[in-house]
């Protein structure tokens, strides 16, 4: 899937929140993407089973893989600084949250409206502080196994 903070900013853009990121611009971006990829997933023969969104369906199982820790791309932990203004140095000054990223929250809501339910998703910790390969590799096996 495509980094919606990429495609949105570019690579030289400055740390934000998920405050920061939850904009009226920066979710129709996120829609836009959603529309996409859950085309890519459902509506190309030549892509994913369609039968694997559907859970009473054989086929297929689909799973989104996210970024725990990404404001955008967190599964089950986001970045949040209400006030923050994504000074650059400044790890200190967001804390780390429950919660879906802004991306993610965007992509659930396209499944959603097309009548399909949400493929499960999991969060691997690359951006939460002291992750390590092994950790990340921990975090994929267990959400995989779970």
């Amino acid at each position: 899937m495509p980094c919606p903070e990429f495609t949105f900013a570019g690579p030289d853009r400055w740390w934000q929140s998920k405050e920061q990121y939850d904009t009226p611009t920066y979710r129709e971006h996120c829609r836009e993407l959603a529309r996409a990829v859950v085309d890519e997933m459902v509506v190309n023969p030549l892509a994913v089973d369609p039968s694997a969104v559907d859970p009473s369906a054989p086929g297929t199982e689909v799973v989104v893989i996210g970024i725990d820790g990404s404001p955008s791309s967190g599964v089950d932990l986001v970045t949040s600084a209400p006030g923050w203004r994504g000074e650059p140095g400044r790890a200190d000054a967001w804390t780390v949250v429950p919660g879906r990223g802004v991306w993610i929250e965007e992509l659930e809501a396209e499944f959603r409206s097309r009548g399909l339910r949400p493929p499960r998703m999991v969060g691997v910790g690359m951006d939460l502080p002291g992750a390590t390969p092994d950790s990340l590799r921990l975090d994929l096996e267990s959400g995989l196994a779970g």
